[in-house]
């Protein structure tokens, strides 16, 4: 990894200047010696968990180092996003999704089984596509289901009249969300237990799977707009969620975002980090993507080049496909548009809007928002809502990130 580093901080732009020392010589003397004194104008340089560690590794064996390039100090390490939103996922379904509940009406793998969406497997790190687009259909039609029970109507095009024949539809939408909001979604230290499912498990379950995907659906919808300041939101919950599951590395990094941002990196450099998380290679709005996975996708790129080389393969020539990989993806890119991209086989497109009506249809039979005493999921008998931010202990939390931003600010080398 230091080598890697060596390379990659060449690139790193720096003013250089001239300063004359005084060093000591034999006998007591002096004498004027000049030396070049770097001054960089430092880059977040961004991946996942296990990257960024080993970034803050690799500038700590260098520590001791004669010069800033060989200390590699115009770096500051930051978490990227996408990797982030996969680790939260893995939470998602650890807790939501059990292959064995297909008989438990509204958990998510018998909704699966309901639109039989086969791509959507129990290891999300295989296909987060998949998974994530599934969560976002669920999220969406619990998000209906939830308002139609507010609202007090059997189906949606009910919700829409009563929404529509109001004098204010907006305002009557606007409060129609803020009481469903109140009532059904539930993140947070400090709660209310009587309104979290009555003691009816498959309430809970409802609102925890709403909760928990609102806040997934937050994430990506922020990151798809280039929204920082929404980023940053969502990682104050991340803390304490991979707090509570024991996702440890994962909340190191988000209690050292968060640091980052707001205490010690200058305010140019904490703007950068907050602003330059994202690519939008697309154009328009909303088509921004992580960095870390627009990185994935030239990956990608690189290793189909790479394959293609066969007994060419050198590594002069892998650097010169890996700094031709610009040009390349525009080129791939015009001539997918002018060849309509790849042929199609007999396969057919699913219908979004179908599956939504068919997963509301499916929770509004089964009521999931109807409190009813002693209801439970045969797979998820004792699930809570809010159980995993609510159960946290607030004097060890606070224990244990006064102990964590004592060892950040220790290691920090750039500073306000």
């Amino acid at each position: 990894m230091v080598d890697i580093l060596d390379e990659l901080h060449k690139y790193v732009p720096r003013t250089t200047t001239m300063q004359t020392i005084d060093v000591c010589t034999g006998g007591g003397g002096t004498t004027a010696v000049d030396i070049h004194v770097n001054t960089f104008s430092h880059i977040p340089l961004g991946g996942d968990q296990l990257t960024v560690a080993r970034i803050r590794g690799s500038q700590r064996v260098e520590f001791n180092a004669e010069n800033g390039d060989e200390r590699l100090e115009g770096f500051f390490p930051v978490i990227e996003d996408w990797h982030t939103k996969m680790c939260f996922m893995e939470v998602i379904w650890k807790r939501l999704y059990n292959s064995c509940s297909g008989m438990d009406a509204g958990t998510l793998f018998q909704l699966r089984e309901v639109i039989n969406r086969r791509n959507v497997i129990s290891d999300v790190t295989k296909d987060l596509t998949a998974c994530e687009e599934f969560m976002e259909l669920v999220t969406t039609a619990h998000v209906l289901t939830a308002a139609m029970h507010v609202a007090g109507a059997s189906n949606l095009t009910d919700l829409s009249s009563k929404i529509l024949s109001k004098e204010n539809p907006t305002a009557t939408a606007t409060s129609l969300v803020q009481t469903l909001c109140r009532q059904m979604v539930t993140i947070e230290f400090i709660m209310d237990k009587s309104t979290c499912g009555s003691g009816d498990r498959v309430v809970e379950y409802a609102m925890e799977t709403l909760s928990l995907g609102l806040l997934l659906l937050e994430f990506k919808d922020s990151i798809r707009e280039g929204d920082g300041y929404r980023v940053l939101r969502c990682w104050k919950y991340f803390l304490l969620i991979f707090r509570a599951t024991q996702h440890k590395n994962y909340c190191i990094e988000a209690l050292n975002l968060l640091m980052q941002y707001y205490y010690i990196l200058p305010q140019q450099y904490a703007e950068q980090m907050l602003w330059g998380r994202f690519v939008n290679s697309e154009g328009g709005p909303g088509q921004n993507i992580s960095t870390d996975l627009h990185m994935e996708h030239l990956n990608r790129l690189l290793k189909g080049t790479v394959t293609h080389l066969g007994a060419n393969k050198t590594p002069q020539a892998i650097v010169r496909a890996g700094k031709a990989l610009g040009v390349l993806k525009n080129i791939i890119t015009v001539f997918d548009k002018l060849t309509g991209g790849w042929a199609t086989s007999n396969h057919t497109t699913r219908s979004e809007a179908e599956d939504l009506m068919k997963v509301v249809t499916e929770l509004s039979q089964n009521r999931v928002f109807s409190p009813q005493s002693g209801r439970k999921h045969r797979t998820f008998p004792s699930i809570e809502c809010n159980k995993l931010i609510a159960s946290i202990n607030k004097k060890k939390l606070h224990l244990w990130m006064t102990k964590k931003v004592s060892q950040i600010l220790k290691l920090c080398t750039l500073s306000r």
